[in-house]
């Protein structure tokens, strides 16, 4: 984190020095604050090494660490003066700056030379470098750039000796930097001799489980014996110390089919310390429901628990239970009785939560023996490649493993550290690190702090601010990106959006094992999304790390947040917090489980502010949301207010804006000043019109509007040169203006479920880096001429007719998509008439389309096409009346050999087909190398349907 923020504020001020003319004083002061950042920046990487081990080294860390967040807040109220007198600037025809000389000087910014000569400008303000590109802006009343008069930026009162403290505080730490005899270094650890492979996800891999298999029948075992007994409850205890893989095992029962099949009703439950009944007994009805539960009060949960298990058979997993008061368990247990049957699995590292469950004799997990170990280890490490090719590699791999003690989630951690790396000298390091001699009597630990310690310097804020969360939170990926945005913790480059490179960091967290992957769903605002979840014992690293910068408050029950606090999470004790001392908060989240609208107070009291969450309802968003000067990061949910507070628009540094579910029926005109904006999304609101000002967010990347009454959109929306994805869906729009074909940077386009537009701009065609392009639901059914332009296209999600008239497009227009991939489907194959239309898709060039189905009408066609979550792109041929064409069976032949697949194709749908021969192509290996399943339905006439090819297939026949 140190690290990061040092980069940030010796950049800031860099650009500060050079930007601005004022007091010799205040200049050399932040000279010479950046020299000496510079110099503390390379020793940190030793300070990082040695802070786990050494007290003064973490000591001066943590002041570092402090006294930069106090130079970055300085530098930033910098920026907000640059910001707002840019925003000034654009909205009046000449702006004169206050003739009151503040004490320590003015600055003086020509912001049309930003704009314009990005060569010629003594310094630009602190947007980033994508901003100046090929931009032009006039200011309102000037014929010309040329005739714009500078406009001053104030430097704010008191920053001379603000500057000024904290050179003195640097001072200090650099003196006490040499006293450590911190070594410099260049902060590169070694090149990585490989990439690393896209991440794969999955609940509970198997393939990653090594050994337990005794162990999972023993459990089993348990489990189900006596089982036709009816009894009270019965609970088995997997015991063992952390690392061990107790979850691993629990889960490996819960899914065993064996197990499923023997229960009515099945539920899992994350407790950790928190053994809060009324939390536990609502989080197991939504379990064993599989659906949410609205209720609140413990008496009325307790009832709807009791209707939901009566009479049946019921297994319950509690996860990573700490809870010794036997009243709190008899009070959870209650609801249970009235089951016809009880078994509850639960795992703990405590012996004394066994016996106050009075559990049956707990099962002791053991340590994993060393060649499972070793199994393990080799397939994280080596990625299932052979490791003979890495032969000396192998004996000192093993020299690991045999340190690891046994632990799975030890051996995994290094393991995964060491992935891909060829460099045998790391290897060596990991071996004969100090850290095994540590005075910590826990394998796991060591390995997982050895692993922590080499992990790369910028994603270690990243890891540390994941503590911030609850334990067994699911952490969103999208979330975890934005909110790291906001923070600076990610470090921008050219070829790369932020939010590209921020899920790259979710990524390597991932392979380095530090999160697991949960699922994949979509967010509120329809954007891909991953979830994942952090193992226990990893989570207590990271708030070890954190030194009390990242904490959870949930119910009330945890202790007041530290004075150290920056980055805070609470649940369902919201106006406790906001009564309390924030003034040094940079990251705020409030969320509730309830419908309970609460005051949010003053806002001004938090002015550090970077990310800010409400998921709670509030009385109304206060003006003083003004004040959050430093705020990046703003996300909305669930309000009933119509407006939002123009102040809103004083944010001048806002990055990403999230509204969802809020009733607004308007956004403020002034939203225009928020220039640095570059996400704004807005979900489920009453907005019918967006300010004609937005054009002027001329950095915005993304803007995504979702179930709203939006009519139009504003023709400005051509202004928007950096907007790379734009999403319109479920409103009332009937046409897209034609300034959206000047969005040269556009790579995605989504308007699905606009029912009331009926047709594309035909410029759309021009759009030469769109990737992306999703109209499904909407009222656009004819395949537009000019889609065979879009040769960049990736992802068509589309329901198209084609015809063989003027007007409308035939299947030919495909033939230079070569980049679509997904699935696609042609339907209504009985009223082709020309099969070198067919032959001119080019379909056999298309390497990227994983699934293809070809239909002939039937009742089973059209359930399939209605059904199947595959079909991304249709096409229905409709009829051209009065044509020629050839009957059935031989032209279906026909067009069934026209319509070869590329090679790579793996599923192949063919539906209806009248013709009584397959095509060549299905006969041919060379055609058909990546198939893994065929799909023949109610193809009446075929001859024989055993082709000899089919036995390399999964091979399904449908019978009509």
């Amino acid at each position: 984190m140190a690290r990061a923020l040092l980069s940030s504020i010796v950049t800031l001020g860099a650009k500060l020095v050079a930007a601005i003319q004022i007091s010799g004083s205040v200049e050399d002061d932040l000279n010479w604050t950046v020299s000496t950042l510079k110099g503390i920046q390379a020793t940190l990487l030793d300070a990082e090494e040695r802070e786990i081990r050494e007290e003064s080294v973490k000591l001066w860390l943590k002041e570092l660490r402090e006294v930069a967040y106090a130079a970055e807040d300085v530098l930033d109220d910098y920026h907000y003066e640059v910001m707002r007198t840019k925003a000034e600037a654009r909205t009046a025809a000449v702006v004169y700056p206050s003739k009151r000389k503040r004490r320590f000087g003015e600055v003086c910014v020509d912001l049309e030379a930003l704009h314009l000569r990005e060569e010629e400008a003594q310094v630009t303000d602190f947007v980033t470098k994508d901003s100046l590109r090929k931009r032009k802006i006039v200011q309102v009343g000037s014929s010309s750039p040329s005739h714009s008069l500078p406009v001053r930026a104030l430097v704010p009162e008191g920053m001379a000796e603000k500057v000024r403290a904290i050179r003195s505080r640097f001072d200090e730490i650099n003196k006490d930097r040499e006293k450590l005899r911190l070594r410099e270094e260049d902060g590169k650890r070694r090149p990585h001799a490989a990439r690393y492979p896209p991440p794969t996800g999955h609940f509970v891999d198997k393939s990653s489980v090594f050994g337990r298999t005794k162990e999972k029948e023993e459990v089993i075992e348990l489990l189900l014996s006596d089982h036709d007994e009816p009894s009270s409850v019965s609970v088995i205890a997997i015991v063992g110390k952390g690392g061990l893989g107790k979850t691993t095992l629990a889960k490996l029962v819960y899914n065993d089919p064996r197990v499923c099949q023997s229960f009515d009703r099945t539920g899992w439950v994350s407790v950790s310390e928190d053994f809060d009944v009324r939390r536990l007994t609502k989080a197991t009805i939504e379990s064993v429901s599989q659906g949410s539960c609205p209720l609140t009060e413990l008496s009325a949960l307790q009832g709807n628990l009791m209707d939901l298990v009566r009479g049946e058979k019921v297994l319950l997993v509690l996860d990573d239970v700490w809870n010794e008061q036997h009243s709190d368990w008899e009070l959870l247990q209650a609801p249970l009785l009235c089951a016809k049957m009880v078994k509850i699995l639960v795992t703990t590292r405590n012996d004394g939560v066994a016996v106050v469950m009075q559990t049956l004799s707990p099962y002791r997990l053991g340590y994993l023996p060393e060649g499972q170990c070793w199994a393990l280890f080799q397939h994280y490490a080596f990625g299932g490649m052979d490791c003979v090719e890495r032969s000396n590699l192998v004996k000192i791999g093993k020299e690991i493993v045999s340190k690891c003690g046994g632990l799975p989630l030890a051996v995994k951690s290094l393991a995964s550290l060491l992935r891909f790396e060829v460099d045998e000298d790391c290897w060596i390091e990991i071996l004969e690190s100090e850290e095994w001699q540590s005075d910590v009597d826990n394998e796991t630990f060591v390995a997982l702090r050895i692993s922590y310690q080499r992990m790369p310097s910028y994603l270690k804020p990243c890891f540390r601010f994941c503590s911030m969360f609850p334990k067994n939170y699911q952490l969103s990926k999208t979330e975890l990106t934005r909110l790291w945005i906001a923070q600076g913790y990610v470090q921008s480059n050219s070829r790369k959006t932020m939010e590209e490179i921020g899920t790259e960091y979710v990524d390597e967290l991932m392979r380095r094992s530090f999160i697991d992957h949960l699922f994949d769903r979509s967010t509120l605002y329809g954007e891909e999304d991953s979830t994942y979840e952090m193992h226990d014992l990893i989570h207590e690293l990271g708030r070890l790390m954190s030194e009390r910068e990242h904490f959870a408050m949930i119910d009330g029950k945890m202790s007041d947040p530290p004075a150290e606090v920056h980055h805070l999470f609470v649940k369902n004790n919201v106006e406790t917090v906001l009564s309390g001392n924030l003034m040094d908060l940079r990251t705020l989240i409030l969320t509730t489980d309830d419908d309970k609208i609460w005051h949010l107070g003053d806002l001004a009291k938090i002015q550090c502010l970077r990310a800010l969450e409400l998921t709670v309802q509030f009385i109304k968003l206060p003006e003083s949301i003004g004040n959050l000067k430093h705020l990046r990061y703003l996300f909305l949910y669930h309000s009933e207010w119509k407006r939002l507070p123009p102040s809103i628009c004083l944010l001048y540094n806002l990055q990403i804006l999230v509204l969802a579910y809020c009733s607004l029926v308007d956004l403020p005109e002034g939203i225009g000043n928020l220039n640095n904006l570059q996400h704004l999304i807005i979900a489920f609101s009453k907005i019918e019109r967006l300010p004609e000002s937005i054009r002027l967010l001329s950095n915005l990347q993304k803007l995504i509007i979702r179930y709203s009454d939006l009519h139009e959109l504003p023709e400005g929306l051509g202004n928007l040169v950096d907007l790379r994805y734009l999403a319109v869906c479920c409103c009332q729009i009937e046409v897209l203006p034609e300034s959206v074909c000047q969005l040269n940077s556009l790579h995605t386009l989504i308007l699905t479920g606009c029912k009331r537009l009926r047709e594309l701009p035909s410029c759309i065609g021009e759009l030469g880096n769109l990737q992306n392009l999703n109209i499904l639901g909407s009222g656009v059914r004819d395949m537009p001429l000019w889609i065979h332009k879009l040769v960049a296209l990736q992802i068509l999600e589309a329901s198209f007719e084609v015809r063989r008239d003027s007007s409308h497009g035939a299947l030919g227009l495909l033939r230079d998509l070569d980049n679509l991939k997904g699935s696609v489907c042609i339907s209504g194959l009985e009223n082709m008439v020309d099969s070198e239309d067919a032959k001119n898709a080019n379909l056999k060039s298309k390497w990227n389309i994983n699934e293809l189905t070809l239909s002939w009408p039937t009742a089973f066609t059209r359930y399939f096409e209605e059904t199947s979550r595959y079909l991304q792109f249709k096409l229905e041929v409709s009829k051209d009346g009065g044509a020629d064409r050839l009957v059935g069976t031989e032209m279906d032949g026909l067009m069934l050999e026209c319509l070869q697949p590329h090679p790579s194709l793996k599923r192949l749908n063919i539906l209806g087909y009248r013709g009584n021969l397959f095509p060549r192509w299905m006969g041919d290996p060379s055609s058909c190398t990546s198939i893994e399943s065929v799909l023949i339905e109610s193809c009446q006439h075929l001859r024989n349907v055993c082709h000899p090819s089919f036995k390399f297939y999964t091979f399904r026949i449908v019978c009509s």
